[in-house]
């Protein structure tokens, strides 16, 4: 019995998942040899599997080779492609890729616009992941707590302190619950620009309130508005 395409899109599934990437790439040329068609799942799971194991140039040329065969590339595809860039450290290339699904008419989600800005924060590229953020909000998409520590992370790599300081208000805000990555990235960000103070009051409200809670310490709620002066200040 040859096997068809759902028999393959499974053995290629458990490649994935155990992040054999090559063993995947290999079975994808295999199957294109025989009867089974490679449809939209097919290449969505190879393209995951190389963005597993950070292979970028690999990943662009899968969707290249989906629109070849006649296959629409979904938001999985290109949120997929997006994260072998983040792995890779191609930002430039994460942020042509947001541009080219929206111009064929697919809408990035939180993950699509989280693993861009993480490939922003890799790289150094505070003011692009920011950037970024600003154009999730505007899209309708809701952040979520993967997008927020990916733009905190490129604060934290720049010494953004008064930028991260904001961004974790604007996560209480919205009711997001934070982790400990939340607050390493910030408290790293004010250590970095010699914010002492801010840092000290950001570690001690999150000591005190505990694991994934937001602190309401006054020293923190401070912290938080002396971020947002100083700002506003350097805007004018």
């Amino acid at each position: 019995i040859m096997p068809n395409t759902v028999t393959f899109n499974a053995a290629l599934s458990a490649f994935e998942k155990c992040g054999q990437w090559d063993k995947a790439l290999s079975l994808l040329g295999t199957m294109t040899t025989t009867d089974a068609s490679p449809d939209a799942v097919t290449y969505n799971t190879v393209i995951s599997a190389c963005a597993k194991a950070g292979e970028w140039e690999k990943a662009l040329a899968l969707l290249e080779e989906m629109r070849s065969s006649g296959l629409a590339p979904d938001v999985y595809s290109f949120s997929s492609a997006c994260a072998a860039c983040s792995r890779g450290g191609q930002w430039r290339k994460a942020l042509e890729l947001i541009e080219e699904m929206m111009n064929d008419g697919v809408a990035p989600n939180e993950w699509t616009f989280s693993a861009a800005i993480s490939a922003c924060a890799k790289s150094g590229e505070w003011q692009a992941a920011l950037s970024l953020l600003e154009r999730t909000v505007a899209a309708g998409v809701q952040p979520n707590l993967v997008t927020y520590n990916s733009a905190l992370n490129a604060c934290e790599k720049s010494g953004q302190s008064e930028h991260s300081l904001v961004l974790l208000d604007r996560m209480r805000t919205a009711g997001i619950t934070p982790d400990e990555t939340t607050f390493t990235s910030a408290i790293n960000a004010c250590k970095a620009a010699g914010r002492w103070e801010a840092a000290g009051a950001i570690e001690a409200g999150h000591e005190a309130a505990g694991p994934g809670a937001w602190p309401d310490a006054l020293s923190f709620n401070a912290a938080i508005t002396q971020a947002k002066r100083g700002l506003s200040e350097s805007r004018q």
